[in-house]
């Protein structure tokens, strides 16, 4: 059976910070305090290295992967619940009417920005062009093939 201790720790402005350690034979921990402040906390037992973590920290449980406690509030991510939780959190992320309000906005906007790239007016055509004569070809002979030439 694990023994829980709390340890209370008061510092010079009358603060008292009860922080309770889980000394259990996996899971031994170690508070560290600075001033009469906790600081950090080491956990044994949990990896290969030495872990610390700020005592500030808001931690609700430290558990091994795989031993999620199966009470209220616990949720594993591979299962149906959790999956339903995202649908129902995401599916309000995007507001329709939002979307096409900030769309009208771009578009307004757009309109009002220069061009990106500068374009020179030309005339508008009135009928199909026509080569000019002294481009066109006056006879059979000026017609050279790759090979004649």
């Amino acid at each position: 059976m694990e023994r829980v201790s709390t340890i209370e720790t008061t510092n010079g402005a009358g603060d008292t910070y009860s922080v309770g350690s889980t000394n259990g034979k996996d899971y031994p921990s170690v508070t560290r305090f600075r001033r009469g402040r906790p600081q950090r906390i080491k956990l044994t037992n949990v990896s290969d290295r030495t872990v610390y973590f700020s005592a500030h920290d808001d931690i609700a449980v430290l558990v091994p992967a795989g031993d999620l406690p199966r009470g209220d509030g616990y949720v594993r991510v591979d299962s149906k619940k959790y999956r339903d939780w995202q649908v129902l959190a995401y599916e309000g992320c995007r507001d329709r009417e939002l979307f096409q309000r900030e769309c009208e906005l771009y578009e307004r906007w757009l309109a009002t920005q220069p061009p990106s790239v500068e374009r020179p007016d030309y005339p508008e055509p009135q009928r199909v062009a026509t080569r000019p004569s002294q481009y066109s070809l006056e006879g059979p002979g000026d017609r050279l093939t790759c090979a004649e030439r």
